[in-house]
């Protein structure tokens, strides 16, 4: 789904909302000095990278632009396009792992949003392996590393995919 401002302003406004209670993630300074908190060179590095949500023409997969720094999305082994910018590469790329089942339907996915599990959060090259929450519906997904510390996002466009557990991101 694709927004801004203005498009949130009037749904809100259609929807009876006065305010927004929404968090944002913390990020990453935009400098690029290295601090404490987000020296990453103990990190996997992540350059080729494979989401298993689909097969054929909709699989999915991101290629690391060192130029860029960018994930450039694939989609069925081709270039995804935007009709408007080129191909999709967005700054971060998250994968959660989630309990998905067939529908009563069996025509799509039931995915569970809610709870918490493994994550692996892709920037800068790099992979860190961490844990995703939304304890309900109201409240923002969080990521958190192995101390239970927040992880800090790169600034920037943020792609976040819901993977089956039974299934496996796979990097290199």
């Amino acid at each position: 789904m694709y927004t801004n401002t203005r498009g949130l302003d009037e749904y809100m406004e259609k929807a009876g909302k006065k305010r927004s209670d929404f968090e944002v993630w913390k990020r990453l300074p935009l400098r690029t000095e290295k601090t404490e908190n987000t020296d990453s060179s103990e990190l996997p590095i992540a350059h080729n990278i494979q989401f298993p949500v689909s097969t054929g023409i909709f699989a999915v997969g991101y290629q690391y632009d060192a130029t860029s720094n960018t994930y450039k999305r694939f989609q069925g082994g081709e270039a995804h396009q935007d009709r408007e910018k080129g191909q999709l590469s967005p700054d971060v790329v998250i994968a959660i792992m989630v309990n998905q089942r067939l529908s009563a339907d069996g025509n799509h996915m039931d995915i569970e949003m809610t709870g918490a599990g493994k994550a692996y959060i892709f920037q800068n090259g790099k992979v860190q392996e961490g844990k995703w929450s939304k304890p309900d519906a109201q409240t923002n997904i969080s990521f958190t590393d192995e101390q239970g510390q927040n992880i800090p996002l790169k600034a920037g466009q943020t792609w976040v995919t819901a993977v089956d557990n039974m299934r496996q991101v796979i990097w290199e």
